[in-house]
């Protein structure tokens, strides 16, 4: 499992790359998609942290780094709308 999640982050790591060279139209969609893929991820953490499959402590990064990514997420979608494009 540890080598599929590495594997899905740096296709994602690689698709924030591309986009952050992307023209302003093309990178207000593809910031839709990333915010779409953090909000995935803090999802998924709280899923598996409900599950009890995580230690206290591994359940306790988890959380620390899901509300970081949760962040991003807000961050960019709050970015995308004020950049909106009239």
């Amino acid at each position: 499992i540890v080598r599929l999640v590495s594997a899905g982050l740096l296709g994602f790591a690689g698709l924030v790359l591309h986009s952050s060279r992307s023209p302003l139209h093309r990178l207000r969609s593809e910031a839709l998609l990333i915010s779409l893929g953090d909000f995935g991820w803090v999802a998924a953490s709280l899923v598996l942290i409900a599950a009890g499959l995580f230690s206290t402590a591994g359940a306790v990064a988890s959380a620390l780094v899901a509300a970081l990514v949760l962040d991003f997420g807000i961050a960019q979608i709050y970015t995308r709308a004020k950049t909106a494009v009239v």
